[in-house]
């Protein structure tokens, strides 16, 4: 069997934090690094109430 070792040093973490509240986000405009001239979202207005799972999903559906 082939393992992999994965130093720590080179993997990046975020810390998670517990929201007790919606989340608001109000006119976001978003586009990806390489194609930076082309908003993928533009004045994305969206509240999420607690509890509630959201999700973005792109015109292929995926």
């Amino acid at each position: 069997m082939n393992e992999t070792q994965i130093s720590q040093d080179s993997v990046s973490f975020e810390e998670t934090i517990s929201i007790n509240g919606d989340i608001q986000f109000d006119n976001v405009n978003f586009a990806y690094p390489a194609r930076s001239d082309v908003l993928v979202l533009r004045n994305l207005t969206l509240t999420t109430r607690a509890g509630e799972t959201t999700a973005l999903v792109g015109s292929s559906g995926s």
